[in-house]
């Protein structure tokens, strides 16, 4: 038995030209199809990467926002240890939930935010733990007043650094010479203010 080589050419030329147009459309639809598949494809895989992405700005807006509220309220915790009646107990509820908000920022935050949140939860930390070991010394409430006043300025430019950085993250503009201005400002008036005539 002999074999018989045709070439593709050969075979449609062999064919009747409704066949050969038949061939040729089936061939065409087929890959219009295939890049239809692969169009709707990637259509599918962007649109849910984009909501996963919009579904984490949106958790880690959230969670930044509840941050903010929780450090006001760990701030105003810091401000008022010296007073007689407040101790660590009376506002241990208060920093525990500053505490579950950074923890919550450290595992959403990319880099520079968890960088800078810990960075002020440390300082805040060794502010408070000043504060509540010269209050067990037994300073008196103008002392006290005092490093309470001195913490609340040492935080500041913590906050102004975190608040840059989730910003940053969020995307939302600001510049940064702004910021830092105004702390400056509020440094310069508070020494205008400080000083006794």
């Amino acid at each position: 038995m002999r074999l018989i080589r045709i070439s593709t050419r050969e075979v449609a030329l062999l064919l009747d030209p409704p066949t050969r147009a038949a061939i040729i459309g089936a061939v065409a639809t087929a890959i219009s199809a295939l890049v239809a598949v692969v169009g709707v494809s990637i259509t599918i895989i962007s649109t849910r990467r984009r909501e996963r992405q919009d579904q984490l700005l949106k958790l880690r807006r959230e969670t930044y926002l509840n941050f903010s509220d929780d450090a006001s309220e760990a701030i105003g915790a810091l401000t008022t240890l010296h007073q007689s009646n407040v101790t660590y107990y009376t506002k241990k509820e208060v920093i525990s939930k500053f505490a579950r908000s950074v923890n919550e920022m450290a595992m959403l935050g990319d880099q520079k935010t968890v960088e800078s949140v810990t960075d002020y939860k440390d300082a805040f930390d060794a502010q408070f733990d000043l504060i509540i070991s010269e209050k067990s010394k037994g300073a008196n409430e103008d002392e006290l007043l005092k490093l309470c006043q001195v913490a609340f300025h040492k935080l500041g430019p913590l906050g102004v650094e975190l608040n840059l950085a989730i910003r940053k993250e969020l995307r939302i503009s600001t510049k940064k010479g702004w910021f830092r201005g105004k702390r400056s400002i509020r440094e310069k008036m508070r020494q205008v203010f400080d000083t006794k005539p």
